[in-house]
């Protein structure tokens, strides 16, 4: 998410995931194909072809695992937390691709 503009992050996220344009949404797109959205995938344990329903089954069984109120541990907060944003992220692009 740190290699969009903040125009684009607005247009994006500001409108519920709908972009104005074919144009915008191209663009978004080929930005969100990157490093950190294949580090999202591979956090959730996910393949590039997963369904929302495959995601919604790794997030649930991956949080289950690191909460931290389930899994007291030093850096369960900060795994839950990545968890967290890795599944908006993957989701989001999902929503892009429909």
């Amino acid at each position: 998410i740190n290699d969009f503009t903040d125009d684009e992050l607005k247009a994006f996220f500001g409108s519920g995931g709908q972009l104005g344009t074919s144009k915008a949404r191209k663009r978004l797109q080929s930005k969100i194909d990157n490093a950190a959205l294949s580090a999202s995938f591979a956090k959730l344990n996910l393949a590039k072809d997963a369904s929302k329903e495959d995601v919604k089954k790794a997030y649930k069984h991956l949080s289950l695992k690191y909460h931290p109120d389930k899994n007291p541990g030093a850096n369960s907060s900060a795994v839950f937390q990545e968890l967290s944003a890795a599944k908006e992220t993957v989701t989001k692009y999902l929503d892009l691709l429909e």
